[in-house]
């Protein structure tokens, strides 16, 4: 008796299996990481063809997993990461990939010269490509500063956004001084 129906529905089983869970793979987390990075490397080359932002992103994500070894189920991550970064260092930090502040963060950029948009996108890859690990939510932070779990010099070493070095020709001022 032949075994194949049941070949077929492994086979089917193992498509609908998500990938890896990404938050808690370092290597996979370090490769979206990666990703990230050069996408909005990419993305300032989308300028040139007169696109915004939130246009030049579409399709991004596509694009870098295909080249990058990613599952294609992790292009939109990716955009969301690479939205809120350039939100960010727009001066409009919406506070998360899925924020409900973030669509309008991005027509607010979109609203910007192109020049700008693209300055915007340099300056958030540079903040990427050095930055450090991320700092603890500041409600995280005070819950282990009250907390004799953990000892002080360890939550010490938050210092918030504001204190970000601004990459060699880049302004940190807000998104509308130009």
């Amino acid at each position: 008796m032949s075994d194949a129906p049941e070949t077929a529905v492994a086979h089917e089983a193992d498509a609908a299996v998500p990938p890896a869970v990404w938050a808690s793979d370092a290597a996979l987390t370090t490769q979206l990481h990666d990703a990230t990075l050069t996408l909005l490397d990419l993305l300032v080359h989308r300028f040139d063809d007169e696109l915004v932002f939130s246009e030049a992103l579409v399709g991004g994500g596509e694009a870098v997993c295909s080249f990058s070894d990613l599952d294609e189920s992790f292009a939109p991550i990716i955009e969301a990461e690479a939205a809120r970064l350039v939100a960010e260092a727009a001066g409009l930090p919406p506070g998360g990939l899925f924020a409900p502040a973030l669509p309008a963060y991005l027509a607010e950029i979109d609203a910007l010269p192109l020049r700008r948009q693209a300055n915007l996108v340099l300056t958030a890859a540079d903040y990427y490509a050095v930055a450090p690990a991320p700092a603890p939510h500041p409600r995280i932070a005070a819950f282990y500063a009250r907390s004799t779990v953990r000892p002080p010099a360890q939550t010490a070493a938050y210092t918030g956004p504001a204190d970000r070095p601004t990459p060699v020709g880049a302004s940190p001022t807000a998104l509308h001084s130009r």
